[in-house]
């Protein structure tokens, strides 16, 4: 495998296109379909020249795909349901990690480090897919804001407990809440001053702006700029990007830019993050064919099977949430738990470890292993679970548990 060339990604972009396009007719995810093509294309070693390496889909793909989603959350609609997704965000990702850890230690047998740093990794929900279908079948918006909020939030939070893990095994530490949370609240809380004070800062110099290509340069310039100023800084990047979109997206976008720049912006990043999530998709399936996760049935069974009764600590969480003021319909509960998709994130965050780190192998394969499962058998039958709970709304209802 080799780097991304302007050929491969030409290459690359066609195989999208083309795949999104027969989704499309077809009426299905393009996520499940992309990732699909990417495994059986990489059967063919020609076909696939670049593999999803950490560096690629962390420092170049992730914060736009971030920061394009972070755009659009508006502080206003959010409003109602801010303790719900927040709650899952943060105690939500914590439990489910944890849960997992527990449940894979003793399903799989490995080592409290590995486990519990696979817990952290996998913990991040990447509902691209699920977000697309259901704008396509016309779900609640306030459903399909749910979830977009508690992916981008609960990507930061694992991201950063996924850091703070494997800063204190690496440096042989025993499992304790002071070696992790403390590193988890330095790394969370500093990048999301971080991203906030930046897109505050974008936002102002907007209002002087009255050239929208200036503007799209100072957006470009916020999205990696902020990621990259807080991973030098030894603080989340990912929540630096999420803080910055948010804040941009609220205070400059629809605050102190022009209605053309606001067009061009909105236009532009929507492009990017399309672009993204196709090669994204590619590439985990490409990676996960070069990947010999197969050989290891039970351990991915294992895996899978953790991973889905992490995820089951929604639903207390969510009875907690109901408790003060903040209430999910039931059925949207279960679309919740099973709308968990696992994606490229956890994969790069995994194929990241140190060589050295205890049962790395496992913990990749286990990793690819679930991803593959959570993108295909459950991006395709989201769709079926929608329509057996019936909670696809019409225009002006709300839908009842």
């Amino acid at each position: 495998m080799g780097e991304l060339t302007i050929s491969t990604f030409m290459w690359l972009l066609l195989l999208a296109f083309a795949v999104s396009l027969f989704a499309e007719k077809l009426r299905i995810p393009y996520a499940p379909a992309l990732a699909i093509t990417g495994l059986a294309a990489g059967m063919f070693p020609v076909l696939t020249k670049v593999s999803l390496s950490p560096h690629l889909l962390l420092g170049i793909l992730l914060p736009p795909l971030l920061f394009e989603g972070a755009l659009h959350l508006k502080a206003a609609s959010l409003k109602r349901d801010i303790v719900a997704v927040a709650i899952l965000a943060t105690l939500g990702t914590i439990a489910a990690a944890f849960v997992t850890a527990l449940a894979e230690r003793r399903l799989l047998h490995l080592q409290w480090s590995a486990c519990l740093t696979f817990g952290c990794l996998i913990a991040a929900t990447d509902p691209i897919s699920v977000i697309a279908l259901f704008r396509r079948i016309g779900a609640p918006d306030r459903l399909t804001l749910i979830i977009e909020a508690e992916s981008l939030f609960n990507d930061g939070m694992a991201a950063a407990l996924y850091m703070a893990a494997v800063e204190s095994f690496s440096h042989g530490a025993s499992f304790s809440i002071v070696s992790i949370g403390v590193p988890l609240l330095t790394g969370a809380l500093g990048g999301g001053v971080i991203g906030a004070g930046l897109g505050w800062v974008s936002s102002r110099i907007h209002s002087h702006l009255d050239d929208h290509l200036m503007d799209l340069t100072l957006t470009a310039l916020l999205v990696y700029g902020s990621y990259e100023i807080a991973n030098t800084l030894g603080v989340s990047g990912v929540i630096a990007v999420i803080s910055a979109g948010v804040v941009a997206g609220n205070a400059g976008l629809f605050g102190t830019m022009t209605e053309k720049a606001r067009e061009s912006v909105l236009a532009f990043w929507e492009f990017a993050a399309f672009v993204a999530n196709s090669l994204v998709f590619l590439l985990v399936g490409f990676t996960a064919a070069h990947y010999h996760w197969l050989s290891m049935p039970s351990v991915v069974v294992g895996a899978i099977l953790g991973v889905l009764c992490g995820r089951l600590t929604i639903y207390p969480l969510l009875w907690v949430s109901h408790r003060v003021g903040s209430s999910i319909p039931i059925s949207w509960r279960h679309v919740l738990w099973w709308g968990g998709l696992r994606g490229a994130l956890s994969m790069a965050l995994a194929l990241a470890l140190p060589s050295a780190f205890p049962d790395r192998s496992v913990i990749v394969s286990a990793t690819f292993g679930v991803v593959v499962f959570s993108l295909i058998a459950q991006g395709l039958t989201v769709s079926v679970l929608v329509a057996k709970l019936k909670i696809v709304a019409t225009p002006g209802e709300e839908v009842e548990a």
